[in-house]
């Protein structure tokens, strides 16, 4: 073999032989925060602020709410939990905690793996709690999804999810009219420390009113306003789901780190029932934070990874004449 093909398998080979090295290195952490919180929640045109006595128009009410949460990191156990509570007296799950991270207390929805960078803090939390009747105009709820990866691998993952749902079940004489207000707040954060990891922060919110008896969900409108939802079979169509509440901000460039946050917001829906005092309807209210963590080989690692194969396929070539 001559010198200058001696050269070129070499400099391929050290090329291929250098993926073992930078192809698991990583500049660590990536970061993910999101959090949403609502205050002076409250239901009206079901039941009395004492939450027993039904308004006016109403003939049954009934319901369930219930909270969730879940954590993955990579190479420690998952965690999920749920608990259920009512109209009234709404529930406060378990927080799930995933990773190495020393724990976490419950209900602390500040941040508390972060903030970036942080490596002392490695782990994905999720958390959740509803307290206070919907009906006496002090509920609160908040929830929290938060995740700090600070792994050495080339292929890593982390995430975590929390919830809360409110399901109402209630006949109404037609015409009656429901209302939701409430003040709502919230923040994401999605820091990376190597281009092309990812990292993503998201939120959603939305209300919904089905006539079970007939299939339609009814119209929402922005109360004090002629702007509505349009009814119909079609829940996306009919649904509250206000656009400072259902959002997401991502980062894949350490340059570029993506935030979000709402100040203290005041929103109020109304619905007018169209179906029969018969019809038995279902309100839903449901709300979700959650954060995504991946990461992947930098990509000094793709390049050598081809400079070493056309160089080792240069040499061959050159050696077959």
């Amino acid at each position: 073999m001559s010198h200058s093909k001696r050269l070129l398998a070499g400099t391929a080979l050290g090329a291929l032989l250098a993926i073992g090295a930078s192809g698991t290195a990583q500049a660590v952490p990536s970061y993910d925060y999101a959090n949403l919180s609502f205050t002076k929640f409250t239901l009206t045109g079901l039941l009395a602020t004492d939450g027993v006595t039904l308004v006016a128009g109403v003939t049954s009410v009934s319901g369930v709410v219930n909270a969730t949460d879940g954590s993955n990191y990579t190479g420690a156990a998952p965690q999920s939990f749920s608990k259920m509570g009512t109209l009234t007296a709404g529930p406060d799950v378990a927080q799930a905690q995933s990773g190495t991270s020393p724990a976490v207390g419950e209900n602390l929805f500040t941040q508390q793996l972060g903030p970036f960078p942080a490596l002392t803090n490695p782990g994905a939390r999720g958390d959740g709690i509803i307290s206070g009747s919907l009906f006496s105009g002090s509920a609160t709820s908040q929830i929290v999804s938060e995740s700090n990866l600070t792994i050495t691998k080339g292929s890593a993952g982390a995430s975590s999810g929390s919830g809360t749902t409110v399901q109402a079940g209630f006949s109404a004489a037609t015409g009656h009219v429901i209302g939701l207000s409430f003040t709502a707040s919230a923040k994401l954060i999605a820091e990376v420390g190597t281009f092309l990891d990812s990292a993503q922060a998201l939120i959603t919110g939305t209300f919904s009113v089905l006539d079970n008896s007939t299939g339609i969900y009814q119209s929402i409108c922005v109360a004090g306003t002629t702007l509505c939802t349009t009814a119909g079979t079609d829940q996306i169509a009919a649904q509250a789901a206000p656009g400072a509440l259902n959002t997401n901000r991502q980062s894949i460039n350490p340059a570029n780190p993506a935030t979000y946050t709402l100040g203290l917001t005041d929103f109020a829906f109304t619905v007018t029932l169209s179906g029969l005092e018969t019809d038995q309807y279902t309100l839903t209210l449901a709300e979700s934070s959650q954060v995504i963590q991946s990461t992947v080989p930098e990509p000094v690692s793709l390049t050598l990874l081809g400079t070493g194969l056309i160089g080792l396929g240069f040499a061959r070539r050159r050696g077959r004449r």
